[in-house]
């Protein structure tokens, strides 16, 4: 396996660039008065695949969402938030479709946000291999990858703070994801917090 293959961006797509305005209307839509949360930055979803192992080792296409904050001169943390249980590939985030609005919502308050579809979901050929822990932590980890690489493409420094979250089956992945971290990337992430929430460990 040709570990610096991982994370190889094959499709970056600026889909949406949200203004304060939109991202307060995206809070009102979701209940949210104006004004609770932080608003500082503007956001722009790209739309990305990127290379990552399936259970075989073998490279494979994933998707899913990175939001970078515009206009934001500090050094950027990264959340990852991953997705609890989806069944049709449509409904992921590489469709805008889900809770990924919640993205934007993380962005705008400074940190570069990366959602990833998982393989088999989105844009990524064949089935989704369910709680499979591993290539959870792959597409999650290389999807981190391709947003410093975007990062460095927009000459935006991140500030080398992790932060995961995730429900349910994001609560597997988050914890599937900080186990790889830990014990195979340390030199390469430092997860800063995590929060598995609802996972069936």
């Amino acid at each position: 396996l040709n570990a610096v293959a991982q994370g190889t961006l094959l499709e970056d797509t600026v889909v949406l660039h949200l203004t304060i305005e939109d991202i307060n209307e995206l809070l009102s839509q979701n209940g949210i008065p104006e004004g609770v949360l932080a608003t500082d930055y503007e956001v722009d979803v790209h739309r990305v695949v990127y290379n990552t192992p399936d259970p075989h080792g073998k490279i494979t296409g994933a998707s899913g969402l990175i939001f970078i904050p515009s206009n934001d001169t500090c050094p950027m943390p990264m959340m990852a938030y991953l997705h609890g249980t989806k069944i049709h590939k449509e409904e992921t985030f590489y469709f805008l479709q889900g809770e990924w609005t919640l993205g934007a919502i993380s962005a705008t308050s400074g940190y570069a946000v990366v959602m990833p579809d998982y393989l088999g979901l989105g844009a990524s050929p064949g089935i989704h291999f369910y709680q499979h822990a591993e290539s959870e932590a792959t597409a999650s980890i290389d999807i981190m990858r391709a947003c410093r690489t975007i990062c460095e493409q927009e000459s935006r420094a991140l500030n080398d703070q992790l932060f995961l979250i995730g429900y349910s089956q994001g609560g597997h992945s988050v914890m599937a994801t900080h186990r790889k971290i830990q014990d195979e990337l340390p030199s390469e992430f430092s997860v800063t917090a995590s929060a598995p929430g609802g996972g069936p460990y």
